[in-house]
C-alpha cells in the first residue's frame, strides 16, 4: 500500500475529529512524516462537502493547522453529485490549493435524503458524475467511486454500481460508458 488518506469525512459529525480539526491536521503531519523521499503519496483526510458555515469553519482551522507547502486534497463529493452540481466543489477548491483526490464519490441510489431505491435517479447522478462532474477543475487529478456491489436491502446507504446477487445496475452502463470500457461486473 502506497497511497493514504488521513482520515474519511473528517469533518463530519459521526467522527471524532469533528470537532478538532488541528487534531485531524495532526495525524496527516505525523503520516506525511512516515511516508518521505517518495515511499508513499498521502492525501490530506476525505473532505465532505457541505454547505454549512462549520463546514467551512473546520476547513479553514485544518488548512492553517496543516501548514504551508503541498498537500494532496482528499475530498468526498457525493452532496455534489447527488445534486448534479458543482458549487460546493468549487466553494472547497476556493479554499484550497493543489491537487485534488475525489477519494469518494458515487450516484446515490438509496439513503436518508432517497429513502425509496430509484434506479434511473441513480444513472443520472452517474452520467453526471462521469461526463460534467470532473471538469469543475484541473486540479481534479482522481477519482474513486464508492462502491462496487450492494450489502443488501438493509443497508441505510447505497451507491453500489451492482446489486446485491452482482447485477449491473443502470449506473453501472453510465459508469462504463464514461471511463470508456467495460469493466467486469463479477
Amino acid at each position: 500500500v502506497r497511497r493514504f488518506s488521513t482520515w474519511s469525512e473528517p469533518n463530519t459529525s459521526v467522527q471524532p475529529t469533528s470537532r478538532a480539526p488541528e487534531r485531524a491536521a495532526a495525524y496527516y503531519r505525523v503520516l506525511r512524516e512516515e511516508c518521505t523521499r517518495g515511499r508513499c503519496t498521502v492525501t490530506t483526510g476525505d473532505f465532505r462537502l457541505d454547505p454549512s458555515r462549520a463546514s467551512a469553519r473546520w476547513l479553514e482551522r485544518f488548512r492553517r493547522a496543516i501548514g504551508p507547502g503541498e498537500h494532496i486534497w482528499g475530498l468526498s463529493s457525493f452532496e455534489d453529485v447527488d445534486r448534479r452540481s458543482t458549487a460546493l466543489t468549487r466553494r472547497f477548491l476556493a479554499q484550497t490549493r493543489g491537487p485534488v483526490w475525489v477519494g469518494e464519490t458515487g450516484a446515490v441510489l438509496k439513503d436518508a435524503r432517497h429513502p425509496r431505491p430509484d434506479p434511473d435517479a441513480q444513472r443520472r447522478r452517474m452520467a453526471f458524475l462521469v461526463t460534467r462532474y470532473p471538469r469543475a477543475s484541473k486540479r481534479i487529478e482522481r477519482m474513486y467511486v464508492y462502491h462496487w456491489r450492494s450489502a443488501g436491502p438493509g443497508e441505510p446507504f447505497d451507491s453500489a454500481l451492482l446489486d446485491v446477487r452482482g447485477g449491473p445496475r443502470p449506473a453501472y452502463w453510465e459508469f462504463t460508458r464514461g471511463i470508456g470500457r467495460l469493466v467486469a461486473p463479477g
